[in-house]
């Protein structure tokens, strides 16, 4: 079994009439229950081994369905975590297949931002697994929530949150499009998991206290030029990342991250 993790407050899904919670409009129906958790999934990585696994991108091998969306399992010693769900439920659910996991194995799902790329998979999930929190950015908590049934369970992230140790959610990094990213502590700095980056690059290396070492995902308004890009060890560019092509021929530290890539990387 996994290293025990916390949880905290959650609340329930579904649609509704409107109300404030934490500061943040959200459907009356939505309540507030105290949870405790502790991984669920059988097997256990290599001691201090961290995962990520690109289950949906608009990119892939020859064969291997893609999508225009995102999706990435990243498993850590202690939760296994969903990171996004893709655009629909049988595109994910394929890609679980595909890659042998079995969706009880998750212990919980982080959405990044409310578009339907990036949670549209979540509904088809969520109708196996009717209590699987869901983490979503204090901001879209409302909209998202709005988009699934009204059993599920649904925590707003206003700020940073610690899941256990060296996995961390920035939760909502503010502005036009509240989003969240995951952060994940390792032996050379920080790896983020990222939806589409809307906040900026520069964003995401603050929140990874400026030692960021690998990017996951995808950067919406990167500028190849950006010097910035220097700054991080390793990016692997996915969905919504413009010009990644180019960026991966004419920067060392850039790849392309498509369906079926695996990172694996020591946890500090």
């Amino acid at each position: 079994m996994g290293r025990g993790w916390g949880g905290g407050d959650a609340v329930g899904g579904g649609g509704g009439g409107e109300g404030h919670r934490d500061g943040v409009t959200s459907p009356t129906h939505l309540r507030s229950v105290g949870k405790s958790f502790k991984s669920i999934r059988g097997d256990t990585l290599a001691g201090g081994e961290l995962e990520i696994r690109i289950l949906v991108d608009d990119m892939g091998p020859a064969g291997v369905p893609t999508a225009r969306g995102f999706s990435a399992l990243v498993d850590t010693p202690g939760p296994r975590i969903l990171f996004d769900a893709g655009p629909d439920g049988e595109m994910l659910l394929g890609a679980l297949r595909r890659e042998a996991i079995d969706p009880k194995s998750i212990d919980l799902v982080v959405i990044s931002h409310a578009h339907p790329d990036h949670y549209g998979g979540l509904p088809r999930l969520l109708y196996d697994r009717p209590r699987l929190e869901v983490s979503v950015p204090a901001g879209a908590a409302s909209a998202i929530a709005r988009k699934l049934p009204k059993a599920s369970v649904i925590r707003g992230e206003p700020g940073p949150r610690d899941l256990a140790e060296g996995v961390r959610l920035t939760g909502d990094m503010g502005g036009a499009i509240p989003e969240q990213a995951l952060l994940l502590e390792t032996e050379e700095g920080w790896a983020a998991v990222v939806g589409c980056g809307h906040q900026g690059l520069e964003a995401i290396v603050a929140a990874a206290d400026g030692d960021l070492s690998i990017l996951v995902g995808g950067l919406h308004d990167l500028n190849p030029n950006q010097s910035m890009l220097s700054w991080v060890g390793r990016i692997y560019a996915c969905h919504c990342t413009p010009n990644k092509r180019v960026l991966s021929h004419r920067l060392d530290n850039v790849e392309l991250g498509v369906v079926g890539t695996v990172i694996n990387v020591p946890q500090a």
